[in-house]
């Protein structure tokens, strides 16, 4: 949406926010096949994740650069302690009229909230141990936005025609949808 409306030369003021851990699930995948093949890894814990943690100020702007979009060049950081009950109230009614008005208003689910003050790290030594053998490793989310970019706009914008026609097949019908239990199958 900001693309579509501002310049991305527009320098924006946003919350730097927590902690975030991307990873492509092609290095999850072939991570996790090598490991469990690998001799001498049995009984250890392996977080699959990305060394370099992110805030999520960062990952907005990576996306925000693939988008074309303004940057958040002008990250505060710190505020979010102070957000922590408006982020509670919106996050914890997630599918109710708060959550919803939310939604509409920025196009950001309200369940991303949770992430604005994550501290969580992860240690990924033994991932890294594990892997030295291989050619595996996380790329650079640099490298690989512009696809999900992509495959978010041609599949999952709610935007586009291709929701409204979507909408046409599936209204009255039953669906069976399998997956992830954090929203994949949305």
């Amino acid at each position: 949406r900001l693309a579509a409306t501002l310049p991305p030369f527009l320098p924006l003021l946003g919350i730097d926010g927590g902690l975030l851990n991307v990873v492509p699930v092609d290095f999850v995948a072939d991570a996790f096949d090598h490991i469990a093949h690998a001799d001498g890894w049995d009984g250890q814990t392996f977080h699959l994740v990305d060394p370099k943690s992110r805030t999520m100020g960062e990952v907005v702007d990576i996306f925000a650069e693939t988008a074309g979009a303004p940057h958040l060049s002008l990250r505060i950081a710190g505020v979010e302690s102070a957000l922590t009950p408006l982020r509670h109230l919106i996050s914890g009614n997630a599918s109710g009229p708060i959550g919803r008005l939310f939604e509409d208003l920025s196009g950001i689910p309200p369940r991303v909230l949770d992430y604005a003050d994550n501290q969580t790290s992860f240690d990924c030594r033994h991932t890294h141990a594990a892997l030295e053998s291989s050619d595996i490793e996380v790329p650079p989310l640099e490298h690989y936005a512009s696809r999900l970019w992509a495959y978010w706009a041609r599949n999952l914008n709610t935007d586009t025609e291709h929701d409204r026609r979507l909408d046409k097949l599936v209204i009255g019908r039953r669906i069976l949808i399998t997956g992830a239990s954090s929203g994949i199958g949305r």
